[in-house]
């Protein structure tokens, strides 16, 4: 005749299951979390204002033969001259976008993004900007 298991014993493999059980689902949570932080196509969104004052010569000379002599370097904490960005207009401020001749294309430079336009807008304009993190 077989002999039960004792119980102190069940209890003690019991335990140490669930230390074990434990110990999986942290790894688990620790990678899922990893490559949550890794994952290339990760986006930011900052809403960025470009006020009527503070736009300038544009120093860029290729975007100024193009016809866009004006800059506004809009300040984005974290933002470095390898990334790049994309704008979404807010739909309130399409009108003065178009009639200031705001440009479609931006660029990055450390802790800013650079929004160029044929004139000096004479309203602020609202976007949304995606970070795209090099």
């Amino acid at each position: 005749m077989k002999k039960s298991p004792d119980l102190t014993h069940l209890k003690e493999l019991a335990e140490l299951v669930q230390v074990k059980i434990a110990a999986v689902a942290s790894a688990a949570v620790a990678a899922i979390t990893e490559v949550a932080e890794m994952k290339a196509d990760k986006a930011e969104f900052v809403s960025v204002t470009l006020q009527p004052s503070g736009w300038k010569q544009n120093p860029n000379s290729a975007v100024n033969a193009a016809g866009y002599p004006y800059a506004l370097d809009a300040p984005v904490q974290g933002v470095t001259e390898a990334d790049g960005s994309e704008s979404i207009l807010d739909p309130a401020s399409l009108t003065e976008a178009t009639k200031c001749g705001l440009c479609p294309t931006s660029a990055t430079i450390s802790g800013h993004i650079r929004f160029y336009a044929v004139t000096q807008p004479t309203k602020a304009i609202t976007l949304q900007v995606r970070i795209i993190k090099s």
